[in-house]
């Protein structure tokens, strides 16, 4: 019971550093709360509480959020997720 409990609080935990993104107010703020949120879910992948598969959605999903908060924003989108996403 414990193990799911904590699985349930890494993912609320996941899902706000992911909500941080939809919430920046500019683009700088946006491409600090990606970084915080790619940061955040290495670390979790590194302790081996999500796994490998698990974190490159998570990865894939944040840079999806930055893509789309800098157009609500803005700002001209650009490409720069790394190649090995």
């Amino acid at each position: 019971m414990s193990t799911l409990r904590a699985a349930q609080k890494t993912q609320t935990r996941v899902n706000a550093a992911l909500d941080m993104i939809d919430q920046a107010q500019d683009a700088l703020r946006t491409r600090f709360c990606v970084a915080y949120a790619i940061g955040y879910i290495d670390a979790l992948c590194d302790e081996q509480l999500i796994s490998l598969d698990g974190a490159q959605l998570y990865r894939e999903d944040a840079y999806a959020r930055r893509r789309a908060r800098l157009e609500a924003l803005g700002v001209p989108a650009a490409d720069d997720a790394p190649e090995y996403l």
